[in-house]
């Protein structure tokens, strides 16, 4: 049974199951994983529009445990824009151009900004949702010892708070209410679409 936690601030790296699509990937943040991907996959309401195209999309993984919203916000940010972050430029700067693309250079690039300052001091989880992923961490920078990697299906993820769901619930009638393009624009995930070869 999933825990639950006082604040769930999570980032998260989805793939495209669309056969067309295949090397699409996606990364996002959230405070509730389960409601986010059927929202990305089109099931309910509010879902970021650049994932309008792919579907279906599979969470791959999940990290969470952030003290705060903003801390996880730009950690989301630089895993999307890693040569524009100060601090990713580094880790980017080690890796080869191959190992930076498609789903599993998301992964080398996650596990590089996991051990560097600030987030290596973090509480973090790094939540893999299926066993078929974990070869994607092979090559890859060991995460710092303190923080868990944990695979483990997504019903295993700890739960948002009661006070979280109630402003979930209050924030997802608003978008109703709004409108679906207003809160797509301002959505805070990003995209890769790497070249065919």
């Amino acid at each position: 049974m999933a825990s639950q936690l006082r604040s769930f601030y999570g980032c998260y790296l989805l793939r495209s199951l669309d056969p067309a699509a295949r090397i699409r990937t996606y990364i996002g943040f959230t405070v509730n994983p389960r409601r986010r991907i059927r929202q990305h996959n089109g099931e309910i309401s509010s879902g970021a529009w650049r994932t309008k195209r792919g579907r279906p999309w599979e969470m791959v993984l999940v990290v969470y445990g952030f003290p705060t919203h903003v801390q996880a916000l730009q950690f989301e940010w630089a895993w999307q824009h890693p040569e524009k972050s100060k601090v990713v430029r580094t880790v980017v700067a080690q890796l080869k151009a191959s190992q930076r693309k498609g789903l599993q250079g998301k992964v080398h690039i996650l596990m590089g900004m996991l051990c560097a300052v600030p987030w290596c001091y973090y509480p973090l989880t790094l939540q893999i949702l299926s066993q078929q992923h974990v070869s994607l961490l092979k090559a890859c920078s060991a995460a710092p010892p303190h923080m868990l990697i944990v695979v483990a299906p997504m019903d295993q993820l700890p739960l948002p708070g009661k006070q979280q769901q109630q402003e979930e619930e209050a924030e997802e009638q608003q978008q109703q209410q709004h409108g679906d393009d207003e809160y797509d624009q301002s959505d805070h995930s990003s995209e890769d679409e790497a070249e065919q070869t």
